[in-house]
């Protein structure tokens, strides 16, 4: 098999710099990077009016949770394959559960009946705690940590170093700040904050 990362940029080359660590590509050769920006190294050619290579495993390292679900459904829609990809090095209960084109970075620890949707990128050294739901898109950061029962919905972002409090719900489209304290639900798009954390106007 061959390995594709779609996007060039910083978590593109990051993803590259791990890749032999995720065991189920481990020995897949890689192709290179796909990106609008052909002159980074590594580049084959721009994401737009790519021709799928069937024996390829693609990896979407693109950051905003809205282009990357949308590239991704595209390409789905015409046949690419994206693995799930969980690194060596993540302690992992075998009753978590995993969608694919989602990345658990090294370190990571995953608990019991955690539940992870499509395209989810768990960072490094981030904690998911037991019976917890990731949904869509969705984005942790390094060294966050998700008590047990927390549910995300779709495309959440949360910044380094932030915490949800169990059994909390956090809705589609909420980004929360590094170094948050969550204790309380959040259901509708909006930034969050602080020490506990609380909706930030701009």
């Amino acid at each position: 098999m061959k390995t594709i990362i779609i996007g060039a940029g910083g978590f593109g080359q990051e993803i590259f710099a791990i890749l032999k660590g995720f065991t189920n590509v481990a020995n897949n050769t890689f192709l290179g990077f796909l990106d609008d920006n052909l002159s980074i190294d590594g580049v084959i050619g721009p994401i737009e009016g790519h021709k799928i290579i069937t024996d390829a495993q693609y990896v979407c390292a693109i950051g905003n949770a809205q282009t990357k679900l949308k590239i991704c459904q595209d390409f789905l829609s015409k046949g690419a394959d994206f693995p799930t990809l969980i690194h060596s090095s993540v302690n992992m209960a075998s009753t978590a559960s995993f969608g694919r084109g989602t990345i658990i970075s090294p370190g990571c620890y995953i608990a019991h009946n955690a539940t992870f949707g499509d395209f989810v990128l768990i960072n490094a050294n981030s904690v998911i705690g037991h019976d917890a739901t990731v949904g869509d898109g969705s984005t942790i950061c390094p060294n966050c940590t998700l008590a047990g029962h927390v549910v995300f919905r779709k495309r959440v972002f949360m910044g380094s170093n932030a915490a949800v409090y169990p059994g909390k719900t956090i809705g589609d489209d909420v980004t929360i700040g590094m170094g948050s304290a969550v204790t309380r639900n959040f259901l509708t798009p909006t930034t969050v904050m602080g020490v506990p954390a609380k909706r930030i106007v701009f």
